[in-house]
């Protein structure tokens, strides 16, 4: 009898016991996942995203990517257009970014008198970006150097002859399509250029497509782009240095709307881009 009770008074001690080890191991897990939550917060929060500018420092990797004493980078470039206080550029193909940019100059650089459209330059900037379209850098400093043959500039030339020509085609338009499949001898990023310099001389938005996705879209309609210009430029080199150019170039609104510059032929000479039109044509 007396071993009967001391059984049930072992196992109503253990009940308890149980129990308290249940909660302390509940307890010790609560713990851990709230230290957890605390440490993923702190790192959350402790550095909030920049939404204002991106840094795009090169990697440390290429020349160009070496840091100045005054903590500047240096990019090479080619500067397109000269708007006094910024120049609209395009970083050299030997850039790691790629992509056409404003780049703010310094006071001293923009009262210089020189020509600056055309010549590339070395720049030195603080790796920042804001990410506007085109992309803003600023210049801490920029050193002119040598001329460029690139046609890109013969054919801004002959784009605003193209525009300035019956000018009616342009009038109460909304935006401007350029179909630039045509052109071989412009990278891809002197492609983007050419349109944003269109656009420009044109006011309006632009954006590269086809006739083909034009009508797509029911932006033609009876052949007519009711709200916008069409621009089709087609290009090659004739000679291995690239400095002898074939081009044509039309502007279409209408099947009875079109201006045409055809068989062009550019030519660089003395750091400089002229070019003759072989016929022109309306319709």
């Amino acid at each position: 009898m007396k071993q009967h009770e001391t059984k049930g008074k072992k196992k109503k001690i253990a009940y308890p016991i149980s129990f308290l080890l249940f909660l302390l191991f509940i307890a010790f897990f609560y713990f851990l996942y709230d230290q957890m939550v605390k440490n993923t917060a702190a790192i959350c929060y402790t550095t909030p995203p920049q939404t204002t500018a991106t840094d795009i420092s090169p990697k440390m990797s290429t020349q160009s990517e070496t840091a100045n004493k005054e903590g500047a980078y240096k990019m090479d470039l080619l500067i397109v257009k000269d708007y006094k206080t910024s120049l609209f550029v395009l970083p050299l193909q030997s850039e790691e970014y790629q992509t056409p940019l404003l780049l703010t100059v310094p006071d001293s650089f923009a009262k210089q008198s020189v020509v600056k459209e055309g010549k590339t330059a070395t720049i030195s900037w603080n790796g920042n970006v804001l990410e506007t379209y085109p992309a803003r850098i600023s210049a801490m400093t920029i050193e002119l150097k040598k001329a460029s043959s690139s046609p890109l500039f013969l054919y801004e030339k002959a784009l605003e002859e193209l525009i300035d020509t019956d000018k009616g085609l342009n009038t109460s338009i909304t935006q401007a399509v350029f179909c630039l499949d045509g052109i071989t001898n412009l990278t891809v990023m002197e492609k983007e250029a050419l349109v944003y310099l269109g656009s420009n001389l044109l006011d309006v938005p632009a954006r590269q497509g086809t006739l083909k996705q034009l009508e797509d879209e029911n932006l033609i309609q009876n052949g007519t782009f009711t709200n916008g210009i069409y621009i089709e430029i087609t290009g090659e080199n004739l000679n291995q240095s690239g400095k002898k150019v074939t081009f044509s170039m039309e502007k279409y609104r209408s099947g009875d709307g079109a201006y045409f510059l055809l068989d062009c032929i550019g030519t660089y000479k003395k750091g400089t881009w002229s070019y003759t039109v072989g016929s022109h044509a309306i319709s």
